[in-house]
């Protein structure tokens, strides 16, 4: 771990960044936790997102991405079916293939003392590679801040989801911001 005092050169952002637990007050110094940022995002906007705070936090994030890739272009007018599946899935609670990190980024996960999980919401629920990363990766009481996207209405019943979805792993939620 690595300490610096917020008015330091590298420590006074955290003031800034008002994300509370990036940082604990210990003998009147800062001491950084180690943070994983992960993220899903089907069409872009939690990448935007994502990326932004990785950028907050000076960290690389970690990318979630499934095995089979969806096929959504409401755009071009193809995928509503998928669309309609994916929607009942995550409504079901489905996990999905994740592709498998790479030993340095399950490394930094094992050892993090907070993720920061991103995710898109699809019919007031996570979807498929979230629940499986939960599931399968997250480990077991871990410090969890979520954040996610949405177009529609229903962020209370998409957090409330979500939760219970950590808290079923042993996993504790400090902020869930939809």
């Amino acid at each position: 771990s690595s300490y610096a005092h917020p008015t330091e050169k590298g420590g006074g952002w955290a003031r800034e960044l008002k994300m509370d637990g990036v940082y604990t007050e210990r003998g009147g110094y800062w001491m950084q936790k180690k943070i994983a940022l992960v993220y899903y995002s089907q069409r872009g906007s939690t990448a935007k997102l994502a990326a932004k705070l990785a950028e907050a936090l000076a960290i690389a994030p970690l990318v979630l991405e499934e095995v089979s890739l969806r096929a959504f272009d409401i755009e071009a007018g193809t995928g509503g079916l998928s669309i309609a599946r994916a929607a009942i899935a995550a409504k079901l609670g489905l996990k999905s293939q994740l592709k498998p990190f790479s030993a340095e980024a399950a490394a930094r996960i094992a050892e993090a003392d907070m993720v920061v999980l991103g995710t898109p919401v699809w019919a007031a629920s996570t979807p498929p590679a979230i629940n499986a990363f939960i599931a399968g990766r997250l480990k077991p009481g871990a410090t969890v801040y979520a954040f996610g996207t949405m177009s529609g209405q229903n962020a209370d019943k998409a957090a409330g989801a979500l939760r219970k979805r950590i808290e079923s792993r042993g996993g504790r939620i400090d902020e869930v911001l939809f």
